[in-house]
Formats: C-alpha cells, sequence, structure tokens
C-alpha cells in the first residue's frame, strides 16, 4: 500500500466506514423502503444511499481532523495532520470532495434523501464548530440519527414515532458515546465515562421500546439485544477508570455496538434477512480496526 493512500485512509478512518451503511439499512427498514418482495430498482437505491452514506461519513471525519489538528498535535501525534503526512488544507479539500459526493449522490436517488443528505452536512459542521460546547455529544447523536433518516426518507411511511424513535435512540446512544470517549485520551478515573456510559444504558432501555412495540413475540431478539447491552456496557464499566488504551478499546466497542443495534433492528422491523445484511457489515469493520484506527 502506498504511503498516500495510508493517509487518506487514516484520515477518513477506513473500519468506521462500514458504520455507516446499517444505519441506512435500519432506517429504510423503519421508513417502509425494505419490505419483503421489494423490487431490484428499490434495493439499488438503498445501495446507493449506503455509498452515499459512506462518503458523506468519510467526509465529517476528515473535517473532524482539520478542526482538531491544534489538540490532536498533543494528544494524537500520529494523526495525519499532526504528523505532517497530508497538511491541513490538503484534507479540507478532501473533505469538501467527499460531502459534496455524499450529496450529490444522495441528490441523485430522491430530492428528499438529498434535503436530509444536506442537512447531515450541516449537522456535520456544527457539531465541529461547537465541539467544545457542553451540548455537542447531542449534535453527534444528531448526525447519527440523520444518516438513519436517509433510508427513512427512502420509505412511503409518514414521519411520526415509529419512524422517528428509532432515530432518537440511535443518536441518544452515539450521544452517550462521544461523552464517554470526550478524555478517552486522560489516565485515571474519569467522570466523563459514568456519564457517557449511563446514556449508553438510557439508549438501550429506549431500544426495548421499540422491540416490545414491534417483535414482542420474538424472545430471540430480546436475547440478541440483551447480549448487545451486556457485551457493550460491561466492557465500557471495566474502563471507566482504566489506562486510556481501555478507554479507546472500549469506545471501539461502542462503534461496534452501532452495527449490531442497527442489526437488531432491521430483524425486528422486516426479519432476519435485512438484519443479516446490516450484520455483514461488522465483518469489514472488525477486520480493518486490526490495522487502521477507529478512534
Amino acid at each position: 500500500m502506498s504511503h498516500r493512500l495510508r493517509t487518506f485512509l487514516e484520515l477518513v478512518r477506513l473500519p468506521n466506514l462500514f458504520t455507516a451503511p446499517p444505519d441506512v439499512i435500519a432506517g429504510a427498514c423503519a421508513g417502509g423502503a425494505i419490505l419483503d418482495g421489494m423490487p431490484a430498482g428499490r434495493w439499488l437505491a438503498v445501495g446507493a444511499l449506503c455509498l452515499a452514506s459512506m462518503h458523506l461519513y468519510a467526509g465529517g471525519v476528515a473535517l473532524n481532523d482539520v478542526m482538531d489538528a491544534e489538540r490532536d498535535e498533543a494528544d494524537r501525534p500520529d494523526r495525519p495532520i499532526p504528523s505532517q503526512r497530508i497538511s491541513r488544507a490538503s484534507a479540507l479539500r478532501v473533505s469538501i470532495l467527499l460531502l459534496t459526493a455524499g450529496a450529490a449522490v444522495a441528490l441523485a436517488v430522491s430530492a428528499r434523501t438529498g434535503i436530509v443528505a444536506l442537512g447531515l452536512i450541516g449537522a456535520m459542521v456544527a457539531y465541529n464548530s461547537l465541539k467544545a460546547r457542553w451540548f455537542a455529544p447531542a449534535l453527534m447523536g444528531l448526525c447519527r440519527a440523520l444518516n438513519m433518516a436517509l433510508g427513512m426518507a427512502l420509505g412511503s411511511r409518514e414521519a411520526g414515532v415509529e419512524m422517528l424513535w428509532p432515530a432518537a435512540c440511535l443518536g441518544l446512544y452515539v450521544a452517550g458515546v462521544t461523552v464517554f470517549a470526550r478524555r478517552e485520551t486522560r489516565a485515571g478515573f474519569e467522570w466523563t465515562r459514568i456519564v457517557g456510559l449511563s446514556v449508553v444504558v438510557a439508549s438501550m432501555v429506549a431500544y426495548l421500546q421499540i422491540w416490545v412495540e414491534f417483535s414482542p413475540q420474538a424472545s430471540w431478539l430480546s436475547a440478541a439485544l440483551a447480549g448487545i447491552w451486556t457485551f457493550t456496557c460491561g466492557f465500557g464499566l471495566c474502563a471507566v477508570g482504566s489506562r486510556p488504551a481501555r478507554a479507546q478499546e472500549a469506545v471501539v466497542v461502542f462503534i461496534l455496538g452501532i452495527v449490531l443495534l442497527d442489526a437488531w433492528l432491521a430483524a425486528v422491523l422486516t426479519g432476519p434477512a435485512s438484519g443479516a445484511i446490516a450484520l455483514a457489515f461488522a465483518i469489514p469493520f472488525i477486520l480493518l480496526a486490526r490495522g487502521f484506527r477507529p478512534t
């Protein structure tokens, strides 16, 4: 692999890109876009939105590195910009190009999905501009909720509680992970990790409401959610007072939890086939996380 290509892949956090499409798939299930016997053309639209989502995510994390360049010099000197493998201006150009490409693909699918993509870009810019504020984690949660809304916009259902609740659950979960990760490079006990983990637990309770509403008879789905809950929250609890490396490992587990929860949600709403498709994105994340840092 060339030096330039690896720098680019590190800039966009390659493993994390595969956590974006499951949001879209779960959102398409919630919006009624993924149904049994769905025509091939609709699957192509879902695939196009997954591609748009990956471009938008890549552009957003590149923008994050641009905005965090000074702080990364102290906390993450091995990142592409502080290590001077790419200039801040070049990273900004990469971000703009990726965000533009993602918005263009979403707009090509439909006007509704294009509007959601533009809203997602606005939320990304807001988060990166205001990340020092106390409410910044909520903005990050909004970014993930809007990523799920890309898939929802492809469906024909009216926006209601049955659609907004899954996006709200995902947003709450990601907000908690963001709080937990805010001081992941600090050693010793951090109250922010307790707060973040508490928000993650609250999101899991909210997810249970989806299961009760849509699939109370599928006990194996409740068992799956309980397993995800125990795995992610248990690992996070072990990392509350640990060294930074353990906290960063917990964040990686939380990120993987996004894919698992999306897959669980897709299975609850439309059946195991769509859940399995969403879950398949966990494979490249796990494999690539060994060679590229997700955090």
